[in-house]
């Protein structure tokens, strides 16, 4: 019976020693990480300042970019409306019809003659 009472006292030491070595360990694990949950929520806090202010600039790119804002920012820097430009009328020559198709073969020699009369554009920007 002596026996017993030994192996049963053993084990209680050893229960006894490794909870409290576990406790010891989850409290210095608390210790270390005590500032993880301020930075947080000061994170967090920032990141939903960046949403907000990424949401507004977003709006206002779009009402910057708006057709109507580059209209006026196009015709104060000097262009000339379609409907105000000066135009010319001509008619145009059709390419040959070997520069046309790009389905021709290759070995099939083709003659590099463009017409004579070309087009010119001109953009004018200030």
């Amino acid at each position: 019976m002596r026996g017993d009472w030994a192996t049963w006292r053993g084990r209680a030491i050893a229960y006894t020693l490794s909870f409290a070595l576990l406790a010891l360990l989850l409290v210095g694990l608390r210790y270390f990480t005590r500032d993880l949950n301020p930075t947080l929520q000061n994170l967090t806090q920032q990141k939903e300042v960046l949403l907000e202010r990424a949401k507004t600039l977003t709006v206002e790119a779009q009402t910057l970019t708006s057709p109507m804002r580059v209209r006026e920012f196009a015709l104060s820097s000097g262009m000339v409306p379609f409907s105000k430009a000066p135009k010319e009328a001509q008619s145009f020559v059709a390419l040959p019809r070997a520069l046309q198709n790009p389905n021709t073969p290759k070995n099939t020699p083709q003659k590099n003659t463009l017409p004579k009369n070309t087009l010119e554009v001109e953009i004018r920007w200030r």
